[in-house]
């Protein structure tokens, strides 16, 4: 008898166990520990502003800051793992942020979270976590920004450069309103400094051409803007932007710039700009390209490589000296802009330029193929590219270039 209650109590304890873990795991929700992580993240580095705090405290907290310690996956020889998501917080400081659930089972969860941010209002910053439970204890094991820019996916040229100039505008205008404090001022110099989802690759060019075009834009304060039609070779396009300014006293100042834009996974992003108030040189003006009609295919290749090793040459000079050396169909036109997207995009001026060896050259009939190797200089670590297959046709007037495809490996 007395066996039997003991066992009964036993499985009574059990079913009691098994009923508060089955409540501490319902508490414990992946989106519960985030908004909590998020929190402690906006309160240390408030912490941080204090100036009484010792450099030992200063460093204390920065660490755990940075490693994610407590919330983040901890990984050997992976320091460092929240720099991305504090750096985020730094610079957007984000008022509030809400959950949306996107996969979720017993050890993993995806959350996206958008983030509401004071500079840019009506627009949420969107981010992804990846959450994984271990131990019954829920950690982040990785983070992305996917907001790129605040202009709707696939948006043309003009889109994505009239949405930087009116949120420019605006930035710039709060800087000024006097309402801003200092770490809301650094804030917004620092998101407009790197380009503010509109530039790619500021962080790897130590010149920062976002940062030089905002601080232009801090100083002259332009008021309107007019943008010229784009011109486009391949991934790579340019257009032409005429700003406004009307200062205190005296007449209105235009100032124009050129603006460099790259394709990168179907979005435009600017990468560079330079002035075109400066009086044109018109002897810099290549000369028309002469294709004799015995140039054989070897020749008509080094001649188009010749015109893109050119240095200071426009993008539509460019286009018009080479079309004589290509055929007038489709796949002719895309890889003539493969090849000048290249040039201007990443091989332009001050840009490490690799030479050419001719790998190979087959010709058979009306059809022919040249592989040339680029051979780039020894202090050069990131390769861009390692060769250029072109094809080409014979036709009444001679060889004329039909495709290039520039390969990486």
């Amino acid at each position: 008898m007395v066996i039997r209650k003991i066992q009964k109590a036993g499985v009574t304890i059990l079913l009691l166990l098994l009923f508060l873990t089955t409540i501490a795991a319902a508490d414990t929700k992946p989106e519960s520990m985030l908004d909590e992580y998020l929190k402690q993240v906006q309160t240390t580095l408030a912490q941080l502003e204090d100036k009484g705090l010792s450099s030992k405290q200063r460093l204390k907290l920065r660490s755990n800051l940075v490693n994610g310690r407590g919330h983040w996956l901890q990984k050997h020889g992976q320091p460092g793992r929240a720099v991305n998501l504090v750096g985020f917080f730094y610079r957007k400081a984000p008022a509030a942020w809400t959950f949306t659930p996107v996969d979720e089972n017993d050890k993993f969860s995806r959350i996206t979270v958008d983030f509401s941010v004071e500079s840019f209002p009506g627009h949420p910053w969107r981010t992804e976590f990846d959450l994984v439970l271990l131990k019954d204890k829920w950690q982040i094991r990785s983070f992305k920004d996917l907001t790129r820019r605040p202009v709707p996916p696939g948006a043309d040229i003009k889109t994505v450069l009239d949405s930087y100039f009116t949120n420019t505008k605006q930035a710039v205008e709060q800087l000024y309103s006097g309402k801003l404090g200092k770490q809301k001022k650094q804030a917004t110099r620092m998101e407009y400094g790197f380009g503010a989802g509109y530039w790619i690759g500021q962080a790897q060019r130590k010149d920062l051409p976002a940062g030089t075009m905002f601080s232009y834009l801090i100083s002259a304060r332009p008021g309107s803007w007019k943008i010229e039609p784009e011109r486009i070779a391949g991934a790579y396009a340019e257009a032409v932007v005429h700003l406004t300014s009307k200062p205190r006293r005296g007449d209105p100042v235009k100032k124009s710039y050129t603006f460099e834009l790259i394709q990168n996974q179907g979005e435009w992003f600017i990468t560079g700009h330079r002035s075109q108030n400066v009086t044109p040189d018109k002897n810099a003006s290549p000369k028309p390209t002469v294709v004799a009609s015995g140039d054989g295919p070897e020749k008509l290749v080094r001649t188009q490589l010749d015109l893109l090793g050119q240095k200071g040459v426009k993008m539509q000079d460019l286009v018009k000296v080479s079309e004589p050396l290509w055929l007038d169909t489709r796949n002719a036109r895309r890889g003539m802009g493969r090849l000048i997207g290249m040039a201007m995009g990443l091989l332009g001026p001050g840009k490490s330029s690799p030479t050419w060896k001719y790998a190979l050259v087959e010709t058979d009939g009306s059809d022919a193929q040249v592989m040339v190797r680029a051979v780039w200089p020894q202090a050069k670590t990131i390769k861009l590219f390692s060769r250029i297959h072109f094809e080409l046709k014979q036709t009444a007037a001679g060889w004329r270039l039909a495709d290039a495809q520039i390969l990486r490996n």
